[in-house]
């Protein structure tokens, strides 16, 4: 199985949720969504995506 992390402002958190919950059900793929402050987001995402 395919795993896909999305990161994501904290604002977006409901929607994303939605979105992915309809995208798990037409595809076999594992969604790790993380939320938190954009300025945070980049930082994690620039040292290598580690959550």
């Amino acid at each position: 199985m395919n795993k896909l992390t999305i990161y994501s402002a904290g604002s977006f958190r409901y929607a994303l949720l939605e979105i992915t919950g309809a995208f798990k059900q037409c595809n076999e793929v594992e969604i790790e969504c993380i939320f938190g402050p954009a300025g945070l987001l980049k930082t994690r995402i620039m040292e290598g995506g580690v959550s």
